[in-house]
């Protein structure tokens, strides 16, 4: 008998050392207790929270069913127990410490104690540098088929448990690294995502400052604007309104889009829409753009039936998952113009990384379309005036013919 129980540890042995993932391990060491006992429990200890998880446990019918009861380290006298011993621990439900320790639970399913019953505890320790490493506890019981625990036969699986607690605190070892590569690679992903975004937008902004201050029309330098931003990844989608203060109005003039079914590197699409473009509203309306306009604050809508959209551009917008973002143009304290795009639900925490990057690039926008704006007005002054001098000059070039026909009747 003794020796089919050892070639079983033996072979359970092996099986544990193949085994790779934390749960085969687990499944592993219960379904071996499982032979001898009626139900096994396993619990690992969490040292960030210096606790005791529960994580899988077989019941009397041999069912593998998760844990789901946590509990602290330090305050349970079982556990303390255990821990300090290096065999097996029996307890019974028949003391009064035990329910003294049932009134400073949350969870009395930890055992489920009914009636006088018993139990044993089996810690898992592992020793690393000289120094005893705690890695979790084993609780068992026979209370369904009421054979009593005895300690002898509990001290020869101590050989088992020793290796089960190897393999337990291996696992656990290869799934932390396994966990910090994938947040390391999740970092370096977000990292080079952040460093391509910050690429794009130079390359936008060269381009941006080099085309922009090289145009006097407003329409040439919203055009060239949008492409460039839309083209280079950054935004799938631009309305540009401009604000005038002289009329106190913002003027939806443009609505871009990148034609998205030929690829991230499809043309860009001028959208001129006649519900979008021409639309003009005072500034001192409680509509969304106005309102951006007015306040000079970044505004978000996250729904349709937000009460500052629209409503006559329900029908042009996916609003299942979509968060409208509407963003001023400043130059100087002074808003020129707003932008407005959007993003998914799930970008919106990119989006928001991504937006302060823009800055330099709203503003050499805001730069571009003040300085369009000096230069109408001083063409606009320059054909007033220059028409004034026109009609000054014909004025008194009239009398001076007259002038002239008359001196001549006066010598004849």
């Amino acid at each position: 008998m003794a020796k089919q129980e050892n070639q079983a540890i033996g072979r359970i042995t092996q099986e544990l050392q193949q085994a790779n993932h934390i749960d085969d391990i687990l499944k592993h060491i219960l379904e071996h207790l499982h032979f001898h006992y009626d139900r096994v429990r396993v619990y690992l200890y969490d040292e960030t929270t210096d606790s005791l998880i529960g994580r899988l446990q077989i019941t009397a019918n041999g069912q593998l069913i998760p844990l789901t009861s946590t509990y602290p380290f330090r305050t349970d006298p079982y556990t303390q127990q255990t821990i300090l011993q290096n065999l097996p621990q029996i307890f019974t439900t028949n003391t009064q410490e035990h329910k003294n320790w049932l009134n400073h639970i949350q969870e009395e399913s930890i055992l489920n104690p009914l009636g006088n019953q018993e139990w044993a505890e089996i810690a898992l320790k592992v020793h690393q540098h000289g120094q005893e490493i705690i890695v979790g506890k084993i609780s068992l019981d026979n209370n369904y088929t009421q054979i009593p625990l005895i300690q002898k036969h509990l001290n020869q699986q101590m050989t088992f448990i020793r290796q089960a607690a190897i393999a337990i605190s291996q696992a656990k070892l290869l799934e932390n690294m396994a966990e910090q590569v994938r947040q390391r690679t999740q970092k370096l992903l977000e990292t080079n995502n952040l460093l391509n975004e910050k690429d794009k937008l130079l390359s936008a902004l060269q381009e941006v400052s080099h085309r922009s201050l090289s145009y006097l029309n407003q329409d040439e330098i919203i055009d060239n604007f949008a492409k460039q931003i839309i083209q280079s990844g950054i935004l799938r989608s631009l309305m540009i309104a401009l604000v005038d203060h002289e009329t106190e109005t913002v003027e939806i003039v443009r609505a871009f889009q990148r034609n998205l079914p030929e690829g991230p590197d499809g043309p860009v699409h001028i959208l001129n829409h006649p519900k979008t473009c021409g639309t003009r509203y005072h500034l001192s309306e409680n509509n969304i753009t106005p309102l951006t306009a007015r306040t000079g604050e970044m505004q978000i809508a996250d729904s349709i039936s937000d009460q500052r959209l629209d409503t006559k551009f329900e029908d042009d917008q996916d609003w299942d998952d979509k968060i409208a973002y509407f963003i001023p143009v400043k130059r100087e304290d002074k808003v020129v113009a707003v932008l407005a795009t959007g993003t998914r639900h799930k970008d919106k925490n990119l989006f928001l990384q991504h937006l302060q990057f823009m800055d330099p690039v709203f503003n050499q926008l805001g730069i571009a379309l003040e300085h369009a704006s000096l230069y109408q007005k001083v063409k606009k002054n320059e054909i007033h005036y220059r028409s004034l001098f026109e009609n000054m000059q014909s004025a008194y070039i009239a009398p001076q013919n007259e002038w002239t026909k008359f001196q001549g009747r006066v010598k004849v």
